[in-house]
């Protein structure tokens, strides 16, 4: 559930920063308070995805996807030139973003053998109260 918090923040995130285009420098009313609503619940979303993820990755993963997004829609509906440079780099990202998400399987699969662990240890406590009390 947490990787879909990341995508739906980042989702959120191009959302915000394409109204803040359209909002023409916050002076067009309804695209700046559309900037604030979809800015607010994207951070809102990512603080869920921190409550079981890494910091480093989760930041690095929900910016190179905004950051991907953001450009396509430019090139895509906004008219802004694609240049091979701007396509390089964008690739870049996105390669650096699938190397984070790989890292971030054996992170999370060590983290859920820990608490596994940690809540065997309390299961037998519990059990050891049981059978002394």
């Amino acid at each position: 559930m947490s990787w879909i918090y990341v995508f739906l923040a980042a989702v959120l995130e191009v959302a915000g920063a394409t109204c803040l285009k359209l909002s023409k420098g916050l002076t067009d009313m309804l695209p700046s308070i559309f900037v604030f609503l979809f800015y607010i619940l994207s951070f809102t979303i990512i603080s869920l995805a921190l409550k079981k993820l890494n910091l480093s990755m989760v930041y690095g993963i929900w910016a190179g996807l905004g950051t991907v997004g953001i450009t396509t829609i430019s090139f895509l509906w906004l008219d802004e030139p694609a240049s091979l440079a701007k396509l390089g780099g964008i690739s870049l990202i996105v390669i650096g973003v699938i190397a984070l998400k790989l890292s971030s399987k054996n992170e999370l699969v060590e983290q859920d053998e820990n608490e596994l662990v940690e809540q065997d240890e309390k299961d037998s406590a519990s059990v050891t109260l049981v059978e002394k009390g």
